[in-house]
């Protein structure tokens, strides 16, 4: 969840996102009043490229809150 009003932080947001793509799955943008706004991101990949994504958009000034919630992939018999 994070304030869009703050200058910097759609497009700092944005620009992480971009560094990431090979690990996004899905991303979506919830406005939810005024200028707070809530977004979802669905991620793949290695376990510490994940925490360090979380991490950085954690340290955006402008984020109110952050979580990671992370589920084990499931493998195939």
């Amino acid at each position: 969840m994070y304030d869009c009003s703050k200058k910097g932080v759609t497009s700092t947001l944005a620009e992480i996102q971009h560094e990431y793509t090979d690990m996004i799955n899905s991303s979506v943008h919830f406005h939810i009043e005024g200028d707070l706004c809530f977004e979802v991101i669905i991620l793949k990949g290695e376990g510490k490229k994940i925490v360090e994504l979380a991490q950085r958009i954690l340290s955006i000034k402008g984020v109110k809150h952050s979580r990671l919630t992370t589920v084990p992939e499931e493998k195939n018999e």
